[in-house]
């Protein structure tokens, strides 16, 4: 927890994701990122991954680390090539869409780029930008 109060504390972050920004992340893993961005007042974060298993393992860490910030936490599975889990993940917010999308270590094969660049456009520009971004690429 001390990684997250450091990260959290930090000024660029906050004035970044803090103010009522929605923020998704890909490939989440444990959840460890989640828990710091949590900190920086975020109005809604997401945290995403493409394994079931751990999205659960990051969804109990989230829990136990009770986090109450007022940040709205959700914890959901996200497969980049998914249109039905990416509407879901969309669905979150009213818009749709994201005011930030992270993601570290993220890319192990390159054929995965075209996937991960269209999840990524869908979560910012929402349901309505993702259909034009797909049919522009």
């Amino acid at each position: 927890m001390v990684f997250c109060d450091a990260l959290g504390g930090s000024a660029a972050l906050r004035s970044l994701l803090g103010g009522g920004s929605r923020v998704a992340e890909l490939g989440c893993g444990v959840g460890l990122v989640g828990l710091a961005l949590a900190r920086c007042r975020a109005a809604a974060l997401v945290l995403t991954d493409g394994e079931a298993s751990t999205v659960d393992l990051a969804r109990r860490n989230v829990e136990a680390a009770g986090v109450g910030t007022g940040t709205e936490v959700r914890c959901m599975r996200l497969g980049w090539g998914s249109a039905e889990e990416l509407a879901a993940v969309q669905g979150t917010q009213p818009s749709g869409g994201f005011d930030v999308v992270l993601g570290t270590d993220l890319m192990y094969y390159r054929t995965d780029v075209p996937e991960l660049v269209n999840c990524a456009a869908g979560l910012l520009l929402g349901a309505g930008g993702a259909a034009a971004a797909a049919a522009a690429a």
